[in-house]
């Protein structure tokens, strides 16, 4: 089979090399070439240190949104997690029964979480880092 120049896959790859490289021109001529024309050493270093946190932060963050969304999907769908959840619509459940249901159900869910929790975090803090770095001087 032929490969198209137009597959969704390359059009994927280009809007996102458009959009991360009008991001990386925007910060150049917007924040770096400023400071470097006014000779502001300090404010320029902190701008080259703390820019590319918030990006890293950013895609970070991203992806983490990404992996919560899919391992959702996942553990939503798997059996363990139906009957449990069948289990818990049930009125006859009282007591410690529906308690140990409910605990299933969270760890189930903090077992299918607990990456994109950690991405999602780790771009936060990141973020806030660069943001820290950047406003510096």
């Amino acid at each position: 089979m032929r490969s198209r120049i137009f597959s969704t896959r390359y059009l994927l790859i280009l809007v996102a090399l458009v959009f991360f490289g009008s991001i990386i021109w925007s910060m150049g001529f917007e924040t770096l070439l400023p400071l470097l024309r006014d000779e502001q050493w300090l404010a320029l270093l902190a701008n080259l240190l703390g820019l590319p946190l918030i990006l890293i932060g950013t895609a970070g963050m991203c992806w983490g949104l990404w992996v919560f969304l899919r391992d959702t999907a996942t553990f939503t769908s798997a059996p363990e997690w139906r009957s449990t959840q069948a289990q818990l619509r049930q009125v006859k459940v009282q007591g410690q029964e529906r308690k140990a249901a409910q605990r299933k159900m969270l760890g189930l869910a903090w077992a299918g979480w607990k990456w994109s929790v950690i991405w999602l975090v780790g771009g936060i803090v990141l973020i806030i880092v660069g943001g820290i770095i950047t406003n510096l001087p």
